[in-house]
């Protein structure tokens, strides 16, 4: 399995991105794992920004916030479907788990890409990293969080080296960046959202191994 981290520095490129109908076959579900602690109200506005990023490329998203402890299963049935290519996880690193793997002050986050060529499946976001952008603006916070949340599973469906010249992929950021989160106008560009339609539509297909993706 390979690590590809995304480096951030202090959120100016756009990729404006025309609203698209999203195909029905066009859907991921996102489990998300909050080991963060970041606050109920907090985390669902930053799925929802994650979500309408999502929608302009015409990708429908679902966001399950799943069970952390195998005591917590049961209360959570909705995360207990089986394994399947359009189903990512999302994990929430709290300060001591970021620091345990190694991701730096300037790291928001990383995706966990297989070797072989599967199916990407999980990706993580430093929570705290985040919050410190903003400052202690919980509105921004939410922005950055959901920003960043949609870049690091970005890279899931867009594969290896898919860091971007301009827009929400593109590293680093400066203030620029930052105002067009605040604004929500950092957005993935038309061809990442060809490729990542294309991406969901074979995940959604079955087109690898059960062992490509599981790995």
């Amino acid at each position: 399995m390979k690590t590809l981290v995304g480096s951030w520095f202090l959120l100016g490129l756009v990729g404006t991105l025309p609203a698209q109908t999203p195909k029905p076959e066009s859907k991921i579900q996102v489990f998300v794992y909050n080991y963060a602690g970041v606050s109920p109200e907090t985390l669902a506005r930053a799925e929802r920004e994650a979500a309408r990023i999502y929608s302009r490329t015409g990708i429908q998203t679902e966001w399950l916030d799943c069970p952390l402890t195998p005591d917590q299963a049961a209360q959570y049935p909705a995360c207990q479907l089986p394994p399947s290519p359009a189903r990512l996880a999302l994990r929430l690193l709290s300060r001591p788990m970021a620091e345990r793997i190694g991701l730096s002050q300037a790291t928001f986050g990383s995706a966990l890409l297989p070797e072989d060529g599967g199916f990407g499946m999980t990706a993580q976001v430093c929570a705290h990293c985040c919050e410190e952008l903003a400052k202690g603006d919980q509105t921004l916070n939410a922005a950055v969080l959901g920003h960043v949340m949609a870049h690091e599973l970005g890279h899931l469906l867009l594969g290896i080296g898919s860091h971007g010249a301009t827009g929400l992929m593109h590293v680093p950021w400066h203030h620029k960046e930052l105002e067009n989160v605040a604004q929500g106008s950092l957005l993935f560009t038309s061809s990442e959202g060809e490729k990542m339609r294309r991406q969901v539509s074979a995940r959604l297909e079955g087109r690898v191994s059960m062992q490509a993706w599981r790995n």
